[in-house]
């Protein structure tokens, strides 16, 4: 073996050698900057991350009166009783000679009559709210005749009699439903309207009370005022 040849066989293991080397290198340098990255990338996402919000423990809405007061008005009016009567009234007119002129009506009246509370007329000094918003104290404005009015469907002349050359009067007959009107408004005074409407219109503001969120629901003593006076 020639000594040229012994030579370039010595140096092939040492090249072999020197190849692993750079690729171990380049391998420790390429897994180094993968970590950097990935540590870098974490830095990065925790900066740019929203700060994390508070938790915040559940807190009682306390109502004030005025809000109760607002809550309550937007019911209007509370028409809580409704009495229907009906009534027969006859109405007469005297004739002249001979019964000229004469005129009589026979008239089956059916009325109604709804008695309640305006709550527009609540104050807020009329409502009263515990500290703990869990019990509420009201006054509640005096009960009402809402409105009184006739049936016209059921309302109807039942008869009309006229004297000799008389034509038939219809002011006779609303004259008849007025007085029928006020029969049934006096039927429905003697029936205890002011006082049952007095007593729903509580029930019906307890209840509502108690789906806002009151516990206790009081209502001062309010007097039960009497029928208006027009009957």
């Amino acid at each position: 073996m020639t000594s040229y040849q012994r030579n370039r066989d010595e140096t092939k293991p040492k090249r072999k050698s020197d190849v692993q080397i750079v690729i171990a290198l380049f391998a420790g340098s390429l897994l180094t900057l993968l970590i950097v990255f990935i540590l870098f990338g974490r830095s990065l996402l925790r900066a740019c991350a929203p700060p994390p919000t508070p938790s915040l423990a559940p807190s009682r809405t306390i109502i004030t009166s005025s809000a109760v007061v607002q809550q309550v008005q937007r019911l209007s009016r509370l028409e809580t009783s409704s009495y229907s009567v009906q009534s027969v009234v006859s109405a007469e007119r005297p004739g002249g000679l001979l019964g000229i002129g004469r005129q009589k009506v026979l008239i089956i009246v059916q009325g109604i009559v709804i008695a309640g509370i305006d709550l527009s007329k609540l104050r807020p000094e009329d409502v009263t709210v515990s500290p703990d918003g869990k019990q509420v104290t009201v006054k509640l404005p005096e009960v009402e005749i809402l409105s009184r009015y006739l049936d016209e469907g059921a309302t109807r002349l039942y008869d009309h009699q006229t004297g000799l050359f008389t034509q038939p009067d219809s002011s006779l007959v609303i004259e008849a439903e007025q007085m029928g009107m006020s029969r049934v408004m006096q039927a429905a005074c003697e029936g205890g309207i002011m006082k049952r409407a007095t007593d729903d219109g509580q029930q019906a503001l307890r209840e509502f009370l108690r789906a806002v969120g009151f516990e206790v629901i009081e209502f001062e003593n309010t007097p039960i005022p009497p029928c208006p006076e027009d009957v």
